[in-house]
């Protein structure tokens, strides 16, 4: 019911986050979590508190309406020419049609914010926050978003292979990279080029390039990341396995490497 009246979600969607939260139930960050998704709320609340709200953006708009339309009324200069005065005119007409829809477009970007349902308004500002640095609004959004399903092409996974994770908030590491978060709350890093490498989704590290030292990278980011040093790599190829090895030597992981899936084994969706 709080989810479906007070956020307004789906019944899909909430089906989805309780699904999650179901699973997350079954160790022990989810006590902790609970407690940062109501603080968070809260947050929220008094955030959109402070906002100015439809009525006074809707006042705001008509004042400086007013304004334009004040500011471009043609006045005849009787120093100018009956030419110059017509070309004044057009030009104060220009001017008036550029500042009225710069100031519609002003306000429709102010009432997006409130056409939207609370809850896709609460993630907008988690996702704000999280962009800030907040790892408490990052770590939320993990929990709302079902990423555990995501698929990434041309990329393998480390999961973590103890089920227990610990109560450490979900916030980018200094890997030496370009850090960007999705709206979804998962962290990807980027190299100088801007390429991803590596995707950081909670459930797991994705590996994108598979070179040693991105991998190397990547098992020392699932150590931070985890707290414990035992992993599973899933989805690696028979020409990963070297640099993987090589990574493996370099940081003094222990992982256990599966053997790749078959894609028609997936299309259920359940892990094998």
């Amino acid at each position: 019911d709080f989810l479906t009246r007070r956020m307004n979600m789906t019944w899909p969607e909430a089906r989805m986050v309780l699904r999650t939260i179901h699973a997350q139930q079954q160790t022990v960050e989810q006590r902790q979590r609970a407690v940062n998704s109501k603080l968070l709320w809260h947050r929220f609340e008094r955030y959109e508190s402070r906002l100015p709200g439809i009525t006074a953006i809707r006042a705001d708009y008509r004042k400086r309406r007013e304004a334009i339309l004040a500011e471009s009324r043609f006045q005849p200069d009787a120093t100018l020419s009956k030419a110059q005065n017509a070309v004044k005119r057009r030009l104060l007409r220009e001017r008036r049609r550029t500042e009225l829809e710069q100031l519609k477009q002003d306000r429709e970007a102010e009432l997006r914010y409130y056409r939207q349902r609370p809850h896709d308004r609460f993630l907008e500002y988690l996702y704000e926050q999280a962009k800030k640095g907040d790892g408490a609004a990052l770590d939320e959004l993990n929990r709302i978003y079902p990423v555990r399903a995501l698929q990434e092409a041309q990329a393998f996974e480390i999961h973590i292979r103890e089920r227990q994770r610990p109560n450490t908030l979900f916030k980018p590491a200094d890997m030496g990279y370009t850090v960007a978060i999705r709206r979804n709350g998962t962290v990807e890093y980027r190299d100088e080029e801007q390429q991803v490498v590596i995707i950081d989704t909670f459930a797991s590290i994705k590996v994108q390039e598979r070179r040693a030292d991105v991998i190397a990278n990547a098992l020392e980011l699932a150590k931070l990341r985890y707290g414990v040093n035992g992993f599973e790599i899933r989805n690696a190829t028979q020409q990963d396995l070297a640099a993987i090895e090589a990574a493996v030597r370099a940081t003094g992981t222990s992982v256990k490497v599966l053997p790749k899936e078959p894609a028609k084994e997936r299309d259920d969706g359940h892990e094998r």
